[in-house]
């Protein structure tokens, strides 16, 4: 599953939390993977990367014609 919600998304920690709580979920229901574009600050600012899972990968960029090519993709979720 490949995340990306635009460059200009914004993210409080309440939210973002929940969403990474909601992707993990989805992520073991469906024993997928998760790729979510999200800021390196945002990241940080509401400590992500320490409650990360190896289900959940977050990245402030991604190639996102090269990963919507790539066949392990099976869903794409965008604004």
């Amino acid at each position: 599953i490949y995340l990306s919600l635009g460059t200009n998304a914004e993210w409080d920690c309440r939210e973002a939390n929940k969403f990474l709580t909601a992707l993990h979920q989805v992520a073991r229901v469906w024993g997928t993977r998760v790729l979510w574009s999200i800021k390196d600050y945002q990241k940080e600012r509401c400590s992500l990367a320490s409650t990360l899972q190896q289900e959940v990968k977050l990245t402030p960029f991604v190639d996102q014609l090269a990963v919507l090519q790539h066949p392990n993709i099976s869903l794409y979720i965008s604004h």
